[in-house]
């Protein structure tokens, strides 16, 4: 063969090649293209099926019907304004009112378990109480507030508390931050009064308005008593029947005699005088984790309680951490999970 005759040999190979390679890159590009799709399709049904149940029972962000709808299971009654957010609960919580909630969350779980769509595989958990195998009668229910970091606790006892989250509880990036924290609204309504006389003991007073330049937090407390057969002598736990204290407080001053955090109201029963209805503003002490306490030591006389706190930031949301939720595609590496 001529020197011509082995150019143009080696000239039709190059072109076979590069067209060899043409096409298996083609099919690689299509391939991958293909293979994208499809992983992004995957991860949308993964996704939209994880966010359908996290809206419908973690997540308590919601405004308008879809809160309405959600709060009518609530052990408690929610409200956000930006950047506040409203609780409102009667302390102690009835117990029906726990089993209901603790009822609905169960059955719901169960539901989702059940339920087939298509090749996705969903398992939901939940708090449980003895009548659902789980190891307390009164489990607690804890809804963490973000980025605050603040976890408001419900619970069988005669008590309310708002409490300061760590970093890396519950999705909380810093430590709660005291500087944060703009006004504290308590209004207390007490519908039966199991005094004889009543009285306000404690360090909490009446100052001036807020101002500007002030750093530390103002609280305002209303106490209000709804009682058909007053006003009477006896009956009102003030003259007027209502009462309002408010000022500034500072969340770690732990020194009790100098301290504005503490609200006791003490009863007269007849007998002597022992202590109804306790509020608590910041710490007791540098390890005490709760800026917030309503106590009720008359858990026969249950007290309305409307707590309302603002701060300097807004609260982007408020969830119930008591439901897990993991979805993931059959054969597929997709998965998403609280």
């Amino acid at each position: 063969m001529n020197q011509r005759g082995v150019f143009i040999t080696f000239m039709v190979f190059l072109l076979v090649t590069s067209v060899i390679a043409l096409h298996d890159t083609t099919k690689k590009n299509d391939y991958r293209q293909e293979r994208k799709y499809i992983d992004d399709a995957v991860f949308n049904k993964v996704n939209n099926a994880f966010n359908n149940l996290y809206e419908e029972v973690v997540s308590l962000n919601k405004e308008g019907n879809a809160r309405i709808i959600q709060e009518r299971s609530l052990p408690f009654s929610y409200d956000f304004n930006k950047n506040s957010i409203s609780l409102s609960q009667q302390v102690p919580v009835k117990l029906s009112v726990i089993d209901t909630y603790i009822d609905s969350l169960n059955i719901y779980s169960i539901f989702t378990n059940s339920e087939i769509i298509s090749d996705l595989n969903i398992t939901t958990k939940t708090i449980q109480n003895t009548k659902w195998n789980g190891s307390e009668e009164y489990p607690g229910l804890n809804y963490a507030i973000l980025p605050q970091c603040l976890l408001y606790d419900i619970n069988a006892d005669s008590i309310m508390i708002l409490r300061e989250l760590e970093t890396g509880q519950f999705g909380c990036l810093s430590d709660f931050n005291y500087l944060d924290l703009n006004i504290v609204d308590i209004n207390i309504s007490i519908n039966s009064n199991p005094c004889i006389g009543g009285s306000y003991i404690g360090t909490l007073e009446k100052t001036e308005d807020p101002v500007q330049e002030e750093t530390d937090p103002y609280y305002r407390i209303s106490i209000n008593e709804i009682n058909s057969q007053c006003p009477g002598i006896g009956c009102k736990i003030t003259e007027s029947g209502k009462d309002e204290l408010y000022g500034y407080f500072d969340p770690e001053n732990y020194d009790p005699e100098d301290s504005k955090d503490w609200l006791t109201i003490n009863c007269d029963t007849g007998g002597g005088t022992e202590p109804w209805l306790r509020i608590k503003l910041g710490k007791e002490s540098e390890n005490d984790p709760f800026p917030f306490v309503a106590q009720n030591f008359v858990d026969t006389q249950p007290v309305d309680i409307d707590l309302k706190v603002t701060f300097d930031s807004k609260v982007d949301l408020f969830y119930f951490t008591g439901f897990s939720i993991s979805v993931n595609k059959v054969n597929f590496p997709i998965k998403r999970r609280t």
